[in-house]
């Protein structure tokens, strides 16, 4: 690694978990992009909902160690940058934040190239549908997603009669959850989706349930805003942070009102939607580049 970075004037080590080769770097200059500090947060015990193993821990100890002794740490969101201030002690003047663009041009799909998209991954029939995008992480919240769906559909407000799970498919526990609830014959999934396929999605969508319990950043918000896509996610941070005016906020521990909030929002969609076209622009990778141009510029002097 030191051998492969010699000749370089700045090192960027694009993610916290490979900070454990910060000691090798010495007086090289050099940044780390810290995504999210969870993994760091459940070794030293502070996520009820995420035990780590001693194996675990010691790792994260391992990459805490290499953090601490970082030039300079960018991170993706005030939220990630106020979690690394607090654990590692560093300067404040050593932290900043550098907002992730968009890495694919998402934008609104019409309806005729949506549409062929959606048969093509067997979901033609499926709108109108709610959309939920992301892995099978505990912080993703998927058997709080199924409550609120759930509750969505007893509701009988807005007609939406599918939920679509972009991502990694669900575990048998959940499609138990889908059963109890009454509703596996409305939840469609769809796994290794292109990116144009998943900007047919998010154009093709009534709305995004994002109900997160933590993240580092939030990918999904800004993609489906970009998309036109309405988004109904979490009061806490970086939710709030990242979605903006363009977002509309609900307490993930309580399904009951979650649904009620996401249902009467959905009857006035259209200035959301216009609020979150708006709130995607800020999240170019130009503005990216730019962030890090500086940050590389102030390790170099």
């Amino acid at each position: 690694f030191c051998k492969a970075a010699y000749w370089a004037d700045v090192v960027h080590i694009c993610d916290q978990a490979n900070a454990v080769y910060v000691p090798w770097l010495k007086d090289k200059p050099h940044v780390v992009t810290a995504h999210d500090m969870l993994a760091i947060r459940s070794a030293l015990g502070e996520i009820a909902e995420r035990q780590t193993k001693l194996t675990g821990q010691i790792y994260q100890r391992w990459i805490l160690s290499g953090l601490k002794k970082t030039m300079h740490v960018a991170c993706v969101s005030e939220t990630t940058r106020d979690d690394v201030l607090r654990i590692t002690k560093l300067s404040p003047e050593t932290v900043s934040v550098v907002r992730n663009g968009l890495n694919y041009p998402y934008r609104p799909m019409p309806m005729e190239e949506f549409s062929q998209h959606l048969q093509q991954m067997g979901l033609s029939e499926c709108r109108p549908f709610l959309l939920h995008v992301g892995g099978d992480f505990w912080y993703k919240n998927k058997p709080g997603l199924l409550r609120i769906f759930a509750r969505m559909v007893r509701l009988d407000v807005n007609k939406v009669k599918n939920l679509v799970l972009a991502g990694t498919g669900l575990t048998e526990s959940l499609r138990n959850l889908t059963k109890q609830y009454g509703i596996m014959n409305q939840v469609k999934e769809v796994e290794d989706v292109t990116n144009e396929q998943l900007c047919a999605l998010y154009s093709a969508a009534e709305g995004l349930i994002f109900p997160s319990l933590a993240e580092g950043f939030g990918w999904p918000i800004i993609e489906a805003q970009a998309c036109s896509c309405p988004v109904f996610s979490s009061n806490r941070k970086p939710m709030t942070e990242v979605g903006g005016d363009g977002v509309v906020v609900f307490d993930p521990k309580d399904e009951a009102r979650a649904a009620q909030v996401i249902c009467d929002a959905l009857r006035n969609k259209d200035s959301l939607i216009g609020l979150g076209l708006q709130n995607a622009i800020r999240y170019s990778a130009k503005a990216m580049i730019l962030g890090y141009e500086s940050i590389y510029h102030s390790v170099v002097r």
